[in-house]
């Protein structure tokens, strides 16, 4: 890699990501402090964490990223955390009328518990939809029809 392009990288991440996430509270964490905190926190708390504050959240930061927070750029912004966050990749595909988020994590099993509840709370709110949702230690899969 030539170190032009290695400036331009680092650029782009602190644009698209580091100077905006920083207002929403993002903060750099140890991450094995974050596991063990997902680890002592039990099943409710970490439903709670899903849908009243990461759900949330993600169509505040739509909205602030994009100025817009209609279906289209939440998961414009799903998608695009994803390429300067390295615990956590999602990809989203639609075929047709259907929507299908895949997120694959590092966190532990309790990272899933909140993404399921998240998951569930944005698709019933945002896309006002049943989500079929299926969680596993490190992935959790979401199917939903689109508007």
């Amino acid at each position: 890699m030539t170190l032009n392009a290695l400036v331009s990288l680092i650029l782009t991440k602190h644009e698209e990501w580091d100077s905006k996430a920083a207002k929403f509270g993002y903060i750099p964490a140890y991450k094995p402090v974050l596991e063990s905190l997902l680890r002592a926190s039990d099943d409710e708390s970490l439903d709670r964490m899903g849908r009243i504050i990461l759900a949330p959240m993600w169509r505040e930061m739509a909205s602030f990223w994009y100025h817009d927070s209609s279906e289209e750029r939440i998961l414009d912004l799903l998608s695009m955390r994803s390429r300067h966050l390295p615990y956590v990749q999602t990809e989203v595909r639609k075929e047709g009328r259907k929507c299908t988020i895949v997120t694959h994590h590092d966190l532990g099993p309790n990272w899933s518990v909140v993404l399921q509840a998240a998951f569930d709370e944005l698709v019933r709110k945002s896309f006002h939809a049943q989500p079929t949702i299926s969680q596993g230690d490190t992935v959790v899969t979401v199917d939903f029809p689109l508007p």
